[in-house]
């Protein structure tokens, strides 16, 4: 990608953010954020794997096809929804994407490499708590710092992207939990905190008890990853202080108040902390990190598209209005459904998408369906081939996907024990 590129994607999409958090507190449409964000995907498609260039297309298209059928129907169509409706998860993984500049110790201050079985709960524990903070970028760090004189073991890999994906069932800085917040208005985060951070601790435990029951020699002299919980301060406060605004103003968007706070967060403690080097360390990550976005940008820009294409075709032929109540069985049929094709291949952001599209007009508990999709993505992306949680692993780990698949198989259908019990409460 070329300088020039790499500075006009960095402007559109630094641009639709701002604009997107503009919305909070002007009347500025969300759509008008998601212009400069559809511009630089449109930039970033060509450069795209193949793979996942076609999943985008193929999203978009079939959103596309049943808008034009409620067009032929002489119906109108939600495109402005359509433009927009994934901004919240867009904007959150830029935003909170910040904050490993505030967050993480200098390079070559990261400290020893730890040993033994206290080291193993010091890595999943302590890339968990990043995570919640600056997602994939915790498992990257990570996992670079223990692969860096020699390969992961499957152990090691199965952990760090369990740590991260677990950390989607409470943290209000993941995209996740964006989803989650859009398919189920009137959600409240602080019952889903509730409930979504003790499971995401017993699902840690059956990583700790299975990588025990698999090779007790590495689980005794496991190679972690040093982390300072000193470190984790300012994503901590950056949470209680969403909680505290989402408690007095429960009209404003979470997801979009984080992706506000988290740069102007960054901005002053580097701008104040480092002066001009602070605010030249803000705008290289700048450079780098969003034009690196490209495939998330165009796989939600897609997948709403996708979406509301459904949502229109479902309201158009009176599948939106049916009179039905859902409870936590029908929840749970959900959760398994979702994670089952993630499983054969579908990303979850797609099921979700149809999910949410179907049971919009339901009548159903917002926390149990704002539940069932953190369990379904969190679940999801573990079981999914084609999560970027999984490519990860495989590509730039080198670990054997078969193995890593059947490695997480059990993981998976416990967690799916776990959210289903958690559900019957929940409900």
């Amino acid at each position: 990608m070329t300088e020039g590129a790499r500075t006009l994607i960095t402007l559109l999409m630094s641009t639709g953010l701002t604009l997107a958090v503009a919305h909070l507190f002007l009347p500025i449409p969300l759509y008008w954020g998601a212009l400069p964000l559809w511009l630089a995907a449109l930039i970033q498609l060509p450069r795209l794997s193949a793979l996942l260039r076609n999943q985008v297309l193929l999203l978009s298209l079939c959103g596309l096809a049943p808008m034009s059928m409620v067009l032929y129907m002489g119906k109108a169509v939600e495109w402005q929804r359509a433009l927009a409706i994934n901004m919240p998860l867009i904007c959150i993984i830029m935003g909170a994407g910040m904050l490993k500049l505030v967050c993480l110790p200098p390079k070559g201050k990261e400290g020893k490499l730890a040993q033994g079985p206290r080291a193993l709960w010091q890595t999943l524990l302590g890339v968990h708590a990043f995570s919640a903070a600056i997602n994939m970028s915790a498992l990257y760090i990570a996992g670079d710092r223990l692969s860096a004189h020699k390969p992961l073991t499957l152990n090691q890999g199965s952990l760090l992207a369990r740590a991260f994906t677990t950390s989607m069932f409470w943290s209000p800085l993941m995209a996740g939990m964006a989803l989650a917040l859009s398919w189920a208005p009137g959600a409240s985060l602080g019952s889903l905190i509730h409930w979504g951070l003790p499971l995401s601790l017993l699902m840690m435990a059956i990583t700790v008890w299975q990588i025990r029951l698999n090779d007790k020699t590495e689980f005794l002299g496991f190679n972690g990853f040093p982390v300072s919980l000193r470190s984790l301060a300012i994503p901590l406060a950056l949470t209680l202080l969403v909680l505290t605004i989402s408690h007095f103003e429960p009209t404003l968007s979470i997801p979009l108040l984080v992706s506000g706070a988290a740069p102007l967060i960054t901005l002053l403690i580097k701008g104040l902390g480092g002066g001009r080097q602070g605010l030249e360390d803000v705008a290289r990550h700048g450079r780098l990190q969003m034009p690196a976005m490209g495939g998330e940008l165009c796989l939600f820009l897609a997948a709403g598209v996708f979406a509301v294409g459904l949502s229109s075709a479902f309201n158009a032929l009176g599948a939106g209005h049916m009179a039905v109540t859902l409870n936590h069985w029908h929840t749970a049929a959900i959760l398994v459904g979702i994670v089952v094709l993630a499983y054969l291949g579908l990303h979850p952001i797609a099921s979700i998408a149809i999910a949410g599209s179907w049971t919009q007009a339901m009548t159903v508990d917002p926390n149990l369906l704002a539940f069932t999709y953190l369990a379904s993505w969190s679940i999801g992306v573990v079981a999914n081939p084609f999560s970027g949680t999984m490519l990860a692993m495989v590509s730039r780990y080198g670990l054997p996907y078969p193995a890593l698949r059947r490695h997480n198989l059990p993981f998976v259908a416990a967690s799916l024990a776990l959210a289903i019990g958690a559900m019957i409460f929940i409900a």
